[in-house]
């Protein structure tokens, strides 16, 4: 069976850099986007100790929920955690009065994980997709920064799919992806902005 390889740990296994895109699929019937093929090319020049993408890893079911806590549990630990799914806790389209619809994870499961989230301080960032625009709930009008995150701080929320899949309208659809570098107790962020024709800006 084919699937990830065995994973190498960082040289500094405190200090180190990843890579997160989500949402590269083509419009219906169109071949893989430039976008996700100039990411590629640009994650294999950084170097990062790994790159996720951010499909759909979980669908909120109880099962899933369950595991997701016994997970945390195990990992109370960690200086620092990265939770990541597709459909997003907090979106840009939250449905009506703003929106014509509801973008978020169905609300049973949106309202589960947020309050399991609450028992752990270590949970840094809560990554998703499936908007195709990049999207930070903290800071809304903010399309040019991420934040960083330390010890204490609060749980960061982002969305980020602009991997190449057909962009939302407004100032928050353009292509993207995400660059994390952990520093000991500190993540620092950079959203790296491309171009439609898929080169970085």
């Amino acid at each position: 069976m084919r699937g990830t390889g065995t994973l190498i740990p960082p040289d500094s296994p405190g200090k180190f850099a990843f890579v997160v895109f989500g949402d590269n699929r083509p419009a219906k019937g169109d071949p893989q986007p430039e976008t996700i093929k100039e990411i590629f090319i640009e994650i294999k020049e950084l170097h990062p100790a790994f790159a996720m993408s951010l499909g759909d890893v979980i669908e909120g079911k109880p099962k899933q929920i369950a595991q997701l806590r016994a997970d945390l549990e195990a990992n109370r630990d960690k200086a620092h955690i990265f939770i990541t799914m597709h459909y997003p806790i907090h979106a840009k389209d939250q449905g009506p009065p703003d929106s014509t619809w509801d973008d978020r994870l169905y609300p049973e499961s949106r309202k589960a994980l947020i309050e399991m989230f609450k028992d752990y301080d270590n949970i840094a960032y809560v990554l998703a997709a499936h908007e195709h625009l990049y999207y930070n709930p903290q800071s809304p009008e903010d399309v040019a920064n991420v934040p960083g995150w330390k010890t204490g701080n609060p749980i960061v929320y982002l969305v980020s799919g602009g991997a190449g899949a057909p962009l939302n309208d407004g100032k928050w659809g353009f292509h993207n992806y995400l660059v994390f570098t952990v520093d000991g107790a500190n993540v620092s962020a950079k959203l790296v902005k491309l171009e439609s024709t898929g080169s970085s800006s």
